[in-house]
């Protein structure tokens, strides 16, 4: 999923063009929050912060399974690349689910050096 966020970028042409950017990065017929702040442009939600920069995520319960009373998950990508991804269990309600978000968001936007390099490796993961 983080992969397809990345399409996502403004500055990124490898799979939208500048027309394609400009479209997903307004909000159209589809749904568009009561406070205008967030849309939904092909397949994905987006939100344009204060620095004029899109936020991209997707979120979702297991729709129709039984993990739709079970999980709550989230990928998301924020402004300057970072991504996150977390599920849990059990499902969340919808207020609780904005403030475990916000939790998770919060101190990763007080991070202000990220490694040059893949750190995956050193704690035996593949990229």
């Amino acid at each position: 999923m983080l992969r397809l966020l990345e399409a996502y970028e403004e500055n990124d042409a490898r799979v939208l063009g500048p027309a394609m950017h400009d479209f997903a990065g307004k909000p159209h017929n589809s749904w568009i929050s009561d406070q205008k702040t967030s849309f939904y442009s092909l397949g994905v939600f987006a939100r344009r912060g204060a620095s004029g920069a899109l936020t991209w995520w997707n979120n979702g319960y297991g729709q129709g399974t039984d993990l739709d009373t079970s999980i709550s998950t989230l990928a998301s990508r924020g402004t300057g690349g970072v991504s996150a991804v977390w599920m849990v269990a059990p499902r969340l309600e919808r207020d609780k689910y904005y403030e475990f978000d916000r939790a998770v968001w919060t101190p990763l936007r007080e991070i202000k050096a990220w490694p040059d390099r893949n750190l995956y490796p050193e704690f035996g993961l593949q990229t």
